[in-house]
């Protein structure tokens, strides 16, 4: 039983193509390459961030957007007769995605990574202070989670 909507009567993956750099056209509608082919479109491609906006068309998220990068369209698929980037839209993109690629260098000071890094360790040790203090869970001495319940505790 899964906890997640599903279509029993989706189309076979017989009817789409894998995604590629040539379906980033917006309105192009496909499903994601995930267990239940969860259903979208490609509302929007945007090139300076080589980004995409997928719609989500069904299920739980029906009418949320996921902002994707274009180099994860390979995980979608789009029907047979979908739109397609000519060549050199599709080079463009593939020298934008190329360029964001690269290692980005940042220096920085010594002294700012020791400061940095013990603010978030003190961080660290107010929170798990105040979990510790505050949590209902943990008071009421139900300190383990059953990741394998479909319901989670209602102290949580």
């Amino acid at each position: 039983m899964s906890i997640h909507q599903q279509d029993e009567n989706k189309l076979s993956d017989k009817y789409f193509e894998v995604g590629n750099y040539s379906h980033l056209v917006s309105g192009n509608v496909g499903r994601v390459l995930d267990g239940r082919r969860t259903p979208g479109f490609i509302e929007k491609y945007d090139p300076e961030s080589a980004m995409f906006i997928w719609r989500i068309t069904d299920f739980e998220d029906k009418g949320e957007i996921w902002e994707m990068p274009a180099e994860s369209i390979s995980s979608f698929q789009f029907e047979l007769e979908s739109k397609k980037l000519a060549q050199k839209e599709v080079e463009i993109i593939e020298e934008t995605c190329e360029k964001f690629s690269e290692n980005l260098i940042i220096k920085g000071k010594e002294e700012d990574l020791i400061k940095t890094e013990g603010n978030i360790k003190n961080l660290k040790n107010e929170i798990k202070d105040r979990f510790i203090k505050e949590s209902e869970f943990i008071k009421k001495g139900q300190g383990e989670l059953d990741i394998k319940s479909l319901e989670g505790s209602q102290f949580l």
